[in-house]
């Protein structure tokens, strides 16, 4: 055995999990896949987006708008270039715009007048 290698006894798995369950604001499913709270205090805003060309930009879009902390639900409109974000709390348009550059595409995003 090499200097530096520890290896452990593992023990067996005995705790179980009942999915889905809460880790911060977000809701984790069975798949590790995280799964947004949404309620019937969130706000909804419009916002037009700039840049979309196909159904891959949009789901880019909809994807980086998605993973921004507060954000509970997107939809993104390719035909009309626009997004609707739900979200728990009011989102700067800054952090919006910073999560579409982060993407990697030349979108966009203008606040239009507010859903609901």
């Amino acid at each position: 055995m090499g200097q530096g290698l520890f290896f452990f006894k593992q023990r067996p798995y005995t705790e179980s999990v009942t999915f889905p369950i809460r880790v911060g604001t977000n809701i984790v499913d069975s798949r590790c896949k995280i799964v947004k709270i949404k309620n019937d205090h969130n706000m909804k805003r419009r916002y037009q987006i700039e840049g979309m060309t196909c159904d891959g930009c949009r789901g880019h879009v909809e994807e980086a708008l998605f993973n921004v902390a507060g954000v509970a639900d997107v939809a993104v409109d390719l035909k009309n270039a626009e997004a609707t974000v739900e979200s728990q709390f009011e989102v700067p348009l800054e952090k919006l715009q910073k999560a579409l550059e982060n993407k990697g595409g030349q979108y966009k995003i203008q606040a239009m007048n507010k859903a609901n």
